[in-house]
Formats: structure tokens, sequence, C-alpha cells
């Protein structure tokens, strides 16, 4: 009688730990492995604005370089037209002292 007594409590002791056939410390193990598996999943709304603030200004960054670049392109290319202009301009400043030059020459002769 004492044997059979002493298989009862331990049923009922286990039954304690045990919920629909779970064992509820293997349940929370699996919680655990499950959260660093997916951390997404248990961060706070602050960690997530933090990373989307992070994220939105890389992509900012990222904007203005582009901006910058297309910028400097811009500038490169006028810096050049400036360059081809002055360029033109002296040529023909040579051109009009060069004729002046002429007509002096013609006048002395």
């Amino acid at each position: 009688m004492g044997r059979s007594h002493h298989r009862d409590t331990k049923i009922k002791k286990s039954s304690v730990f045990k919920k629909n056939g779970v064992d509820n410390n293997t349940d929370k193990s699996r919680k655990k492995q499950k959260r660093i598996q997916d951390p997404e999943k248990f961060r706070t709304v602050d960690q997530l604005t933090k990373k989307f603030d992070a994220q939105i200004q890389a992509l900012e960054v990222v904007m203005e370089a582009e901006k910058a670049i297309k910028n400097s392109k811009k500038l490169k290319l006028v810096i050049q037209q400036i360059q081809q202009l002055e360029l033109v301009k002296s040529q023909k400043l040579r051109l009009a002292r060069d004729k002046e030059w002429q007509k002096t020459q013609q006048i002395q002769k």
C-alpha cells in the first residue's frame, strides 16, 4: 500500500509540471531558442524606431551623396563650358588685334 501511495504522489507532482502533455521547462527553453533565432519579433517599439531612424539617416546620407555627385558633374560641365567660352573669347580678341594690326600696317605702307 505504501508503494501505490508513493506512485500516486509522484504522478501528481509531475502533472503539476506538465500541461497538456508538454513539459513547461522545455517550452520555456524553446521560447528562449526562438528569441535567439528571431530577435525581430521580440524587439520593443523604441528599439525598432531607433533601427528605422538609423536606416532613414543612412538613406539620407546616400541621397545627399548622390546629389553631390550630380552637382559635381554639373559643376564640371559648367567649368568646361566657361573654359571653352574663355578660349573662344581669347581667340576672337586675338583675331581682332591681328586685323587691327594688319590695318595699321596697311595704313603705314
